[in-house]
């Protein structure tokens, strides 16, 4: 019986508040909003949300908050006392280094008496931590790992050090990419830029018939990058252009960019 409502984000973004207060008109237009669930990154616009303040406007209209921190975790500090939602869960594969099916789930302490896994095992009614940590013949070993990728990511230097050789790495790469297919980056504040994913707008691909501006059309080209040319990016449609999200992590170099700048150049020509 429920219903979802969305706010929208677009580009060019001014600062922080406007996001924040886009997200609070929309709970005032919809009084019956009961939970709001708000990405810490967003995955197909690679934008680092302000979530302190998102949910610092929820809590003053009682609702509940939702964070899905799918990116977050090795990208974003996260200080879930600090930040205070109703839930949080966020992976450890994409950013942590972990194995995937490896993940978090925080609840705050007023909900663990009544929220409980969609999952029923053994452990049923035997409280919050049990009946979340022991789920059948589930495969625990990617959650066993969790202490040695962290302990890896620490030699690696830690989020200081990572985050330092990413974003650096992602600002030289998206420019050379943009003044290599004439385009431009999205205009969004520094503050909202993700530590390993960043968009790129593609020029018009739209006389390939494969290559419209739609999602199908992002899916064929992501699919022929990857399939035909070995190299895998990520390719969405927002707000009827598409866009190319690259992401940076500790085994990236600036020529595997060029390789992939290289290939839209040719695949232009051919345009």
């Amino acid at each position: 019986g429920g219903h979802i409502h969305q706010f929208e984000i677009g580009f060019p973004i001014k600062n922080e508040e406007e996001i924040v207060r886009n997200m609070a008109s929309a709970l005032d237009e919809h009084p019956n909003v009961r939970m709001a669930v708000l990405d810490h990154i967003t995955s197909p616009s690679a934008l680092l949300l302000p979530i302190k303040k998102m949910i610092e406007e929820c809590r003053k209209r009682r609702v509940l908050v939702l964070i899905d921190g799918a990116h977050a975790p090795g990208q974003a500090e996260i200080n879930l006392e600090e930040l205070c939602p109703d839930f949080y869960t966020g992976n450890f594969h994409k950013w942590v280094y972990t194995p995937r099916g490896s993940a978090i789930l925080w609840v705050h302490k007023d909900h663990q008496g009544w929220c409980t896994p969609l999952v029923t095992s053994h452990m049923y009614n035997k409280g919050f931590q049990l009946e979340y940590g022991q789920q059948g013949t589930r495969d625990d070993t990617p959650y066993f790992l969790i202490p040695d990728a962290i302990q890896f990511y620490k030699d690696m230097g830690g989020m200081d050090k990572i985050v330092k050789y990413t974003k650096k790495l992602l600002d030289d790469a998206c420019r050379m990419m943009a003044e290599r297919l004439q385009t431009e980056l999205p205009q969004i504040p520094q503050s909202m830029e993700a530590a390993g994913m960043r968009l790129v707008l593609l020029p018009d691909f739209d006389k390939f018939e494969r290559y419209t501006k739609t999602w199908e059309g992002s899916e064929n080209l992501y699919n022929d990058i990857m399939n035909i040319h070995k190299i895998n990016c990520a390719v969405y449609p927002i707000q009827g252009e598409l866009f190319l999200r690259l992401s940076a992590n500790i085994y990236n170099e600036m020529d595997d960019y060029v390789k992939l700048a290289d290939l839209l150049v040719q695949l232009l020509k051919k345009v």
